[in-house]
């Protein structure tokens, strides 16, 4: 048979490609089922950031995202971090279609929290 077409390789993706989106966490529940996105959680600053400027992937730093009832841990743990106020939060979603074949799993997140968790690497 063919050999699988080699995996796409993305370093940027614009935040209208992805449908980037401020989310309004506080009605987010770890019972929450996953939907259509992928979310990350960040600072207002990163966040104002990735809206203007897209989002930058590297294996090197990946970011990590999560299902939606994966936020309110990561937010928990965020919360639990003196430098972090609850003002300087944000948490932004993805479409995940656009982004399924860029993420990698990562079980040790996805153990911790419960909640799937992935690297956004874009295969680079």
């Amino acid at each position: 048979g063919a050999p699988p077409p080699p995996r796409r390789q993305v370093t940027h993706l614009d935040a209208e490609t992805l449908q980037l989106a401020r989310v309004h966490y506080r009605g987010l529940q770890a019972s929450d089922p996953a939907d259509s996105y992928l979310y990350h959680i960040t600072t207002n600053e990163n966040a104002e950031a990735m809206l203007r400027d897209g989002v930058i992937m590297s294996r090197r730093h990946p970011l990590l995202l999560t299902e939606r009832g994966g936020v309110p841990y990561w937010l928990s743990l965020l919360a639990d971090d003196d430098d972090a106020s609850e003002a300087d939060i944000a948490v932004l979603r993805m479409k995940r279609f656009m982004i399924d074949d860029l993420v990698e799993d990562d079980p040790d997140s996805t153990r911790s929290s419960g909640s799937p968790s992935y690297f956004l690497t874009g295969n680079t």
